[in-house]
């Protein structure tokens, strides 16, 4: 089936894509469904953020976090960002560049992370994310460019 809408479509087609590996892992099926998260922040994340990144809205981390958004505390002494914008923003990059480290407890993996390098090369940001955060993150990040 073709796209009529490439960022709109690509994102609810992998929305589709890892509802249905969560759903085999519901069933007892040996699937990745973290793996396949990581994965879907591609089509989730990336994608939606280069197209709609002068709609994001440049409101303080306090304000997103009224506003529902979660936004975890940095890594050691890093500071936190400005706005809404540069934390999509470095949170876009980390996934892009694979600036990730996978955390695990009891052998299952239980978040991820992240951080952003600046451009001359040292690491000015860096968080640590639960799945269920992330996951929140993009469905507030999906609320906010309308798909």
């Amino acid at each position: 089936m073709e796209y009529n809408n490439l960022i709109q479509d690509f994102v609810e087609r992998t929305k589709i894509n890892l509802n249905a590996i969560e759903e085999l892992k519901h069933s007892g099926n040996n699937v990745y469904e973290v793996t396949q998260f990581i994965n879907s922040l591609l089509g989730m994340l990336i994608f939606p953020q280069q197209e709609f990144f002068k709609n994001i809205p440049q409101i303080s981390i306090t304000e997103a976090e009224t506003d529902g958004w979660i936004i975890p505390n940095p890594v050691g002494s890093h500071k936190q960002v400005a706005n809404l914008s540069v934390f999509l923003r470095y949170l876009r990059n980390a996934v892009s560049h694979c600036n990730i480290e996978v955390l695990s407890k009891n052998k299952e993996i239980s978040g991820i992370k992240v951080w952003n390098i600046s451009n001359n090369g040292t690491i000015n940001w860096e968080c640590k994310f639960s799945i269920t955060e992330l996951k929140s993150i993009v469905t507030k990040f999906h609320e906010l460019i309308k798909i």
